[in-house]
């Protein structure tokens, strides 16, 4: 008993010290005094401390206070990892998917992320990121779903953030927008950046949604705009809109745009050339380009007749934008 006395009291006094010197190296790191740091964290490393190996490992592989050195900080992540450390565990993980100073491999950074995740918050997200990419293990959102909120249990904001990314999108479970709110505004509260940009995305989506209602209850009586495929869904409301967003309301510009597209199509005519557009664009089922040989693969190219009809369009579009300006002109000056 009196030996298990005597060994005990060996190790208190030389840990104490090692214990003293580990923490001088922390707060000089806080402080951004590597040089320091370096001096406190050396001798306990060699010596075998874990936490000193993470330490230099970490100094090594940004180049803080030392020359930037992958080989060297993957081996005392190696060392700290294999006496248990989490941290050291997780940045091997880390190193394994960006192919840092070691061959990409995603399997072996999912096994290291998982040997951290049991103490490690940001291990736990970064296995569960693993999971929603497949990388390294087959993609499942159930699972990726559990070790976020293991992250979460710890505070963890981006974590957090990503809970209601799942429920908000429907990634392996039921889209449950009242729960994806609640985890987002979690993740906003306490200062996360992505959450806090996601709600005033929704604001503005919002915002823009009630002004196209707004736009589209609004009675117009100019013609209709002609129906042309690859200017896709235009309607009195929509060109309104774009003239009020794009050009500040200013329906002078807006028309001075379309008369050069006027005159660039008449241009094109007159020197019996085509314009080629992507296809992808066209609805080829509206006979809009009706010359076979002017359909390839990628592109269709819209000449003669066919040309002829669209600056009719053309026209046609710029006089109905010309009734729109007039009309609201006249509304506002009612207001007046």
């Amino acid at each position: 008993m009196k030996r298990v006395t005597i060994a005990l009291l060996l190790l208190l006094i030389t840990t104490a010290p090692a214990l003293a010197n580990f923490k001088d190296g922390i707060r000089a790191a806080r402080k951004q005094d590597f040089a320091t740091a370096l001096r406190e964290f050396k001798p306990l490393a060699e010596q075998g401390h874990s936490g000193a190996q993470f330490n230099m490992g970490v100094m090594y592989m940004h180049g803080r206070g030392v020359e930037r050195n992958m080989v060297k900080a993957l081996d005392l992540f190696f060392k700290s990892a294999e006496q248990g450390f989490p941290g050291a565990m997780n940045n091997l993980g880390r190193l394994f998917v960006e192919g840092k100073g070691v061959e990409k491999d995603f399997a072996e950074a999912v096994r290291w992320f998982r040997k951290a995740a049991k103490k490690h918050v940001i291990a736990r997200n970064n296995l569960a990121q693993m999971y929603i990419t497949g990388r390294g293990v087959e993609k499942d959102y159930a699972k990726a779903l559990f070790w976020l909120k293991k992250a979460a249990k710890k505070k963890h904001a981006k974590s957090e953030f990503e809970i209601g990314i799942i429920y908000d999108n429907g990634l392996g479970v039921e889209k449950d927008p009242e729960e994806a709110i609640r985890w987002i505004r979690i993740a906003a509260d306490r200062g996360y950046k992505k959450a806090i940009t996601w709600f005033r995305r929704k604001d503005q989506e919002k915002r823009a949604e009630e002004r196209k209602r707004r736009a589209e209850s609004i009675v117009y009586h100019c013609p209709r705009i002609p129906e042309v495929s690859w200017w896709g869904k235009t309607s009195h409301a929509s060109v309104v809109t774009e003239v009020s967003r794009k050009h500040q309301r200013k329906w002078a510009t807006y028309e001075r745009k379309w008369a050069r597209h006027l005159k660039r199509m008449e241009k094109i005519r007159r020197q019996g050339k085509g314009v080629r557009m992507r296809r992808s664009s066209v609805d080829l089922s509206k006979r809009e380009i009706r010359d076979p040989a002017a359909i390839t693969e990628k592109f269709a190219t819209l000449g003669g007749v066919d040309l002829d009809r669209y600056i009719v369009k053309v026209k046609q579009r710029i006089t109905v934008h010309k009734c729109l300006a007039q009309e609201i002109a006249a509304g506002q000056a009612q207001k007046e």
